[in-house]
């Protein structure tokens, strides 16, 4: 027996309506919804999308579907626009740092992506799926198939 999981983006503009005729069409048994990372103050919004969110899981559930969250791009891919942030970036063996790209060990920043699956879960979301992003040699120049920040190396 087979399964069918369909991820869509949840965005300010979300058609939920429209989006639910379509998964309906295709025979999903479950989506994810996807939510992008986005920054106030220098940190991740923890509460980014969650009106829409809690809007769309209680919709779709009552419609049949399972329904799951996804947090997209937690650790970050280190390409992008060059963000402030009190996180700790991802550090290559020869000291260079990656833009948006965040070190796991980051007290702060496992505080913050804790907070945001928190979040999710009080949202409705029965699965949270974290983009943890540890293929990160694959992401070519700016991140690093590790990590060598202090943290690290201690």
């Amino acid at each position: 027996m087979y399964s069918v999981t369909i991820p869509v983006m949840l965005r300010d503009n979300f058609d939920r309506d429209g989006t639910l005729g379509e998964l309906k069409r295709a025979g999903a048994d479950r989506v994810l919804l996807a939510v992008n990372r986005e920054f106030s103050g220098g940190r991740i919004r923890t509460d980014a999308q969650l009106p829409l969110m809690k809007e769309t899981i209680r919709q779709y559930e009552d419609a049949g579907l399972e329904v799951g969250v996804w947090l997209g791009e937690t650790m970050g891919h280190g390409w992008g626009p060059v963000i402030e942030t009190v996180y700790t970036p991802f550090t290559s063996i020869n000291g260079r740092k990656a833009d948006g790209g965040f070190c796991c060990a980051d007290e702060n920043f496992r505080r913050d992506v804790c907070l945001w699956a928190k979040n999710a879960a009080l949202a409705g979301a029965k699965l949270i799926l974290l983009d943890d992003d540890w293929r990160m040699s694959s992401h070519g120049d700016g991140t690093f198939a590790g990590c060598m920040c202090d943290e690290h190396i201690h």
